[in-house]
């Protein structure tokens, strides 16, 4: 029986200086957002979208909304003299723009060509193997036909064609979406409570195209794939 669900973590987003309200001062935060994952027994392997976040003061403990990072010394009505930082300048002014991604949609379709590929690898996809890549796209947002899963996953298998997409965005994908990719592949193989060697040469060969180094890989899916 495959046992799965959703619950929420609390995650830091990210950390620096910035006016806080209650001190009227600089200070150093913790930006905290609670994102949902998708559980497969009760463990958190696929991030969602985020139920909340909010910019932690580490003085005072205040909280706040994110927006509170761009507040200027002149919105605040001015800092005490001899306070630390540079007045007037939002704490989110030096940051460096994201870099563009690849569009969710693209990455869900890499994890279902992944997931089909892995299934494909010891000879067959099996109702369990299908059960699995079914839930896992529908935590991601994606309802598919029960009745015509297979069908979708057998015509998703081309190892090659899945490799060269995979190696054509490997320098815009995210690590997030890098590890996405091969926690929902591992699902899959894992399905049967083991993993073959053709799985796990394939999950390898998938982490080395999108550029997951071994260790990374290893560490995200809590096993040893990557072998010399």
């Amino acid at each position: 029986m495959i046992i799965f669900g959703t619950r929420g973590l609390k995650l830091n987003a990210g950390t620096g200086m910035f006016l806080c309200p209650s001190c009227r001062r600089q200070q150093p935060y913790h930006h905290k957002k609670v994102r949902r994952f998708f559980t497969l027994y009760f463990i958190p392997v696929i991030p969602l979208n985020v139920a909340g976040e909010y910019v932690e003061c580490d003085t005072c403990k205040g909280t706040f909304k994110p927006t509170v990072l761009s507040l200027t010394a002149a919105q605040l009505g001015g800092v005490p003299p001899g306070a630390p930082g540079i007045p007037g300048v939002p704490a989110s002014a030096a940051a460096p723009a994201p870099p563009a991604g690849v569009a969710p949609q693209d990455v869900r379709s890499l994890c279902f060509r992944g997931m089909s590929a892995i299934a494909q690898a010891d000879g067959g996809i099996d109702d369990l193997e299908a059960g699995v890549a079914m839930s896992v796209m529908r935590s991601l947002g994606l309802e598919l036909e029960s009745t015509k899963v297979k069908a979708q996953m057998s015509s998703s298998t081309d190892r090659d064609e899945l490799m060269t997409r995979l190696r054509a965005v490997a320098r815009s994908l995210s690590d997030k979406d890098k590890e996405q990719i091969a926690r929902t592949a591992y699902m899959v193989a894992m399905s049967d409570g083991r993993i073959g060697d053709a799985e796990r040469a394939l999950l390898a060969q998938m982490a080395k195209e999108i550029g997951l180094p071994a260790a990374q890989l290893d560490s995200t899916l809590g096993a040893k794939i990557a072998r010399a």
